[in-house]
């Protein structure tokens, strides 16, 4: 069985983010999403980065591997005249690129998924915020639109989802967090 893990990289490699803390303003302009396979016998069978369109602040949180050993990072990517969007890329078990699913809110805000969850029917769940609000979508196996779920707390606060879980019925549970400002 293999360990998957993602990254983000500033364009000297040097790591910027491993985890949904917040990024120091200090980051490099530029960074890329890293991601990584280790085999039991710590072999690294592949791995895939990824620096989008704009060459922008692209960056993984999340990662999660479907019942066919697809492997989804989730995370965000700089797309010009937008922003930041939303962002799913899915490798397959060697590592081969296969799709990529964007979410970019009305308003051209800043989105981004920082959970991911496959259900027992290879549906893909993610969670995070888009602008303000903290959003959960549901994707079908095939990356078809299926829902989306947001909340914006009632000091229209800074709002995001920071993990989400599939349970055995297709259900989606996740964890909010409200951030007064």
């Amino acid at each position: 069985k293999n360990t998957f893990c993602v990254r983000s990289t500033s364009t000297t490699s040097v790591p910027t983010q491993y985890n949904v803390e917040p990024v120091p303003d200090t980051r490099p302009l530029t960074t890329q999403c890293d991601t990584i396979t280790i085999s039991c016998a710590t072999t690294m069978p592949w791995s895939q980065a990824f620096d989008g369109t704009a060459s922008g602040d692209d960056q993984a949180h999340a990662i999660a591997q479907d019942s066919a050993g697809n492997v989804f990072v989730a995370g965000r990517t700089t797309t010009p005249g937008q922003g930041l969007d939303w962002m799913i890329r899915k490798y397959d078990s060697s590592g081969v690129f296969q799709s990529a699913l964007t979410y970019n809110s009305p308003s051209n805000g800043d989105d981004m998924a920082i959970g991911i969850a496959i259900d027992p029917s290879n549906n893909i769940i993610t969670a995070g915020k888009s602008q303000n609000d903290f959003v959960v979508r549901k994707y079908d196996s095939a990356g078809a639109f299926l829902w989306m779920d947001t909340y914006n707390d009632v000091l229209n606060a800074d709002d995001f989802a920071l993990a989400v879980a599939a349970a055995s019925n297709g259900d989606a549970f996740r964890n909010l967090s409200v951030r007064a400002v």
